[in-house]
This record gives C-alpha cells, structure tokens and sequence, in this order.
C-alpha cells in the first residue's frame, strides 16, 4: 500500500468520533454495515466517503494534498466493497 493509500485509508477507516482529541475526524462509513445495499446505501456510501475528507467544523481538508475529485465504486456486494478515490491532481487511490 502506498503512502497515499494509507492516508486516504486512514481518513476513511477510522470511526468518526474515534479520536478523543479530535472527534471530528473520521467517517460515517461504519454506520452503514449491516444495513440493506440500496440505492439511498450507494448514496449514503458516496456522502460518507467524500465528506470524511473535509473538517465539518471548518470546512477545511484534512490532509491539504487529499482532496476527492470523484468515487467510483468498482464493486458492491454483500461481502466487500472496491472503490477507487479519483483526486484533484488526478491520482487515483484503490481502497
């Protein structure tokens, strides 16, 4: 995994309110298991995956270098997820 990759996965994959001293951080994206993949989940999906980027608080990126340009979602099933995050400067992140 990438550098890149890893800062991406970190700001997706970390539970929003998981850090005591920086509650902010992190995604809604756990919210989501176990719950039924429809058009609102896919939906959903997109939100929570792009809004983990940014501070709510102050509408500033987290990381100044990671800002999401597109989400395509390469597969969807009842068992994974692939996506790719497509960013500004056009590199591409698999998650």
């Amino acid at each position: 995994m990438t550098a890149i990759a890893k800062r991406v996965q970190r700001i997706v994959g970390t539970t929003l309110g998981e850090r005591v001293m920086l509650p902010e951080f992190g995604s809604k994206l756990f919210s989501l298991v176990d719950q039924t993949m429809d058009e609102r989940y896919r939906l959903l999906l997109i939100a929570y995956t792009f809004e983990a980027f940014w501070n709510t608080d102050t509408g500033e990126l987290w990381d100044k270098e990671l800002e999401p340009e597109r989400i395509v979602f390469n597969d969807i099933n009842d068992t994974a997820i692939s996506a790719t995050v497509i960013l500004t400067d056009g590199r591409e992140v698999q998650l």
